[in-house]
């Protein structure tokens, strides 16, 4: 007999006066450490409590709130909260404020909180040495305008780090698109350590190494929205970056299983199973490329044809990785790969080339199927125009599989403010289309991902 008991976790902490005055001691039941806070001892405090799910939303509803010490929200968690004040200030005068948290045992908790204590004149040497590895945003004279933005962009990135999140068994650190998205999420979080390899490169590869597996694993990668496999392009990227041979070596088996499920040939993998070869990845998430509420994907989920249509993105992404994942197999020796890869480029192309090009619109088309999985037609407007005039029916160049007629009448629609340029970027959208719109959430809007 087998018998499972939940485990009841408890997020209050014991709250234990410190040993001055400035401090408290917190202790969970669940972990074995003691936590120390300590702050400066010329500033009054009150510690106050926060119960519930998220601090963020009920922290600022009640902002103005400065008599009650105890809030409930909603659902279970606890926030503990040393309320400064009040914060005393001259005209055009700037002031930094130190706090510090120690763990360890409750007697080096303790012992480290009244060292610290009476060490407060240091606070300002700490923060000044640890400024010094802030990353220097410093650019050429044109460049100087956007300094105090991009200072606040590489900021702002830095400190959307979420812990913990639960995933394949571990918790891990996870760099969120933001913090009311704290969650997982594929597509967003490649472009994410994109933006890591531009100021530190070790975090790029945490970034990249969080969302690949083992290869063998249950999991191909961590899966989470739309399946745009962006980690490959960081990868390459960082490739570029560093040419370590070390990098290549370890995620060129994690990103050959991501391909190879994207490609639909490895496990139980369904992105493969129309007959003309065209992939798509509906099983597994409404959106084929980020863009909710895209025309030709909009009426696909609307009108439920997610088994018999596909678009173009997804064949046109895959060629993508695989002609980069050969590249680096001719790098490190992997010579029996290499046939794999050129056997799913001339097999998506051709199904591309074959089924998706609309040569009335100058773009590539989703492919209809009938049930039996065999292709009969471009996806249309009222049974007229390609549905697909659009980012995704661009797609095809960006994997390099255009013929040079292809390429003139996609990027002259690309380039033109009659179809998909504005003053603003490029639009996801051909503006001279019977179903674009200017208010959309994806069509009539510049969005920078795939401007990328």
């Amino acid at each position: 007999k087998i018998e499972f008991k939940q485990k009841e976790w408890n997020p209050v902490p014991n709250i234990i006066e410190g040993p001055v005055k400035n401090s408290v001691i917190l202790k969970y039941d669940d972990a074995d450490l003691y936590y120390g806070l300590l702050w400066e001892n010329n500033i009054l405090a009150q510690v106050r409590e926060w119960f519930g799910r998220d601090l963020s939303d009920y922290f600022k509803q009640m902002v103005n709130e400065h008599v009650q010490t105890v809030f409930h929200g909603e659902g279970e968690g606890h926030f503990t909260n040393v309320f400064l004040r009040p914060i005393v200030m001259k005209p055009k005068t700037k002031k930094n404020i130190y706090g510090v948290v120690f763990c360890g045992t409750k007697q080096e908790v303790e012992n480290n909180l009244s060292e610290m204590n009476n060490s407060q004149n240091t606070f300002e040497d700490i923060y000044s040495e640890a400024k010094n590895h802030v990353v220097k945003m410093d650019g050429n004279p044109d460049g100087k305008q956007y300094k105090f933005s991009i200072e606040r962009m590489n900021a702002t990135l830095n400190c959307n780090v979420v812990y913990p999140v639960y995933t394949q068994k571990q918790y891990i650190r996870h760099s969120a698109p933001g913090r009311w998205w704290d969650c997982l999420y594929t597509w967003d979080s490649g472009f994410i350590g994109m933006g890591y390899l531009q100021t530190n490169t070790q975090r790029a590869i945490e970034n990249l190494n969080a969302y690949v597996q083992e290869p063998g694993a249950q999991s191909a990668f961590i899966h989470h929205g739309t399946p745009v496999p962006t980690q490959h392009y960081l990868f390459l990227e960082l490739w570029n970056k560093t040419q370590s041979k070390d990098i290549l070596e370890y995620f060129y088996p994690r990103l050959k299983q991501y391909h190879e499920f994207m490609a639909g040939r490895l496990g139980s993998s369904t992105t493969r199973i129309l007959h003309s070869n065209i992939l798509k990845t509906w099983d597994y998430f409404y959106n084929s490329g980020g863009w909710d509420d895209l025309p030709p994907q909009k009426l696909v989920r609307d009108n439920s044809l997610e088994s018999t249509v596909a678009p173009t993105i997804t064949t046109s992404q895959v060629i993508r990785t695989a002609k980069i994942l050969r590249m680096v197999a001719n790098k490190l020796g992997r010579m029996e790969d290499i046939k794999d890869y050129d056997n799913d480029i001339e097999r998506l192309t051709n199904a591309l080339q074959k089924y998706s090009w609309d040569e009335e619109s100058g773009y590539f088309g989703y492919v209809v199927h009938d049930v039996e999985k065999n292709p009969i037609d471009i996806l249309k407007y009222e049974n007229k125009v390609n549905l697909n005039m659009t980012f995704d029916g661009a797609y095809p160049l960006v994997a390099g599989i255009c013929t040079d007629e292809q390429k003139e009448k996609i990027l002259s629609s690309l380039k033109s403010d009659k179809h998909i340029w504005s003053e603003v970027g490029l639009t996801a959208v051909d503006q001279s289309a019977p179903y674009y719109r200017i208010d959309g959430y994806w069509n009539g809007t510049v969005w920078m991902a795939h401007q990328w």
